[in-house]
C-alpha cells in the first residue's frame, strides 16, 4: 500500500523495500502495468529502469452513460475486499445510507475479509468469467471502488470498463489513468471517501 511520499517513507515501507532490494537490484527487466506503479516504483529504487507495460485488455472500452431511472439504485462493488481494498469504507456508507436513501442498495458481487451489514447484498466468491453477466443480473446503475490503496492494475476495473455503467473511483493507483477520459466516470479523494 504505497500511495503518498509519506506512505513510501514509512517503517513498514521501508522494511518492504530492503526485503525485495536483492530481488530488484538484480532483476534484469521490471515491468509495471500502469504509470502510477512505474512511478512508485521510481521512487524507491531510482536507479532502475522501469518499463511500462499494461495488460493487454480483454476488449476495449465501451461508452458510459447514465443509467435509466427505477424506483432503486444499484451500486455495484466487485471482488474480494480486505481493509485497503475498502471492504470497512464500504461497511460504513453502505450503513450511514440505509436510513437516509433506503432506495440505494450496494452488492458486492465478491466477498469481504469480514461479514458485513445486513444491508449489502454480499453475493459471495465468482469465477472470472462470471463477472460481466453478474454485473447484467444485479442491474447495477454505479460501479464503485473503495480502495484505500494504490492498485497497479486492478483487473476488476477491466472488466468494469467493459460496461456502459458509471464509474466511481479513488485518486491513487492505476485507476486516474485508467478512467482518463471515461465518460460517466469519477475519480475522488481516497482520504475523503
Amino acid at each position: 500500500r504505497l500511495t503518498s511520499d509519506e506512505e513510501l517513507n514509512s517503517t513498514k515501507a521501508i522494511k518492504t523495500q530492503k526485503h525485495n532490494q536483492s530481488f530488484i537490484e538484480n532483476a534484469g527487466r521490471i515491468f509495471s502495468p500502469s504509470q502510477a506503479t512505474k512511478h512508485i516504483f521510481n521512487k524507491c529504487f531510482p536507479h532502475k529502469n522501469i518499463l511500462w507495460a499494461p495488460h493487454p485488455d480483454k476488449t476495449t472500452q465501451t461508452s458510459a452513460h447514465p443509467a435509466p431511472s427505477k424506483n432503486t439504485f444499484n451500486i455495484l462493488v466487485l471482488g474480494g475486499l480486505c481493509k485497503e481494498k475498502g471492504a470497512d469504507l464500504l461497511a460504513k456508507v453502505a450503513g450511514a445510507m440505509h436510513s437516509t436513501h433506503p432506495q440505494i442498495k450496494f452488492i458486492l458481487i465478491g466477498h469481504a475479509y469480514r461479514e458485513l451489514n445486513a444491508n449489502i447484498n454480499v453475493h459471495g466468491c465468482y469465477q472470472d468469467h462470471e463477472l460481466d453477466q453478474l454485473m447484467t443480473d444485479y442491474q447495477g446503475d454505479l460501479i464503485w471502488f473503495p480502495a484505500l490503496w494504490a492498485e497497479t492494475y486492478c483487473y476488476t476495473l477491466t472488466s468494469a470498463l467493459c460496461t456502459t455503467l458509471p464509474i466511481l473511483a479513488p485518486n491513487v493507483g492505476a485507476f486516474p489513468e485508467r478512467l482518463s477520459g471515461r465518460e460517466w466516470s469519477w475519480i475522488t479523494d481516497y482520504k475523503q471517501s
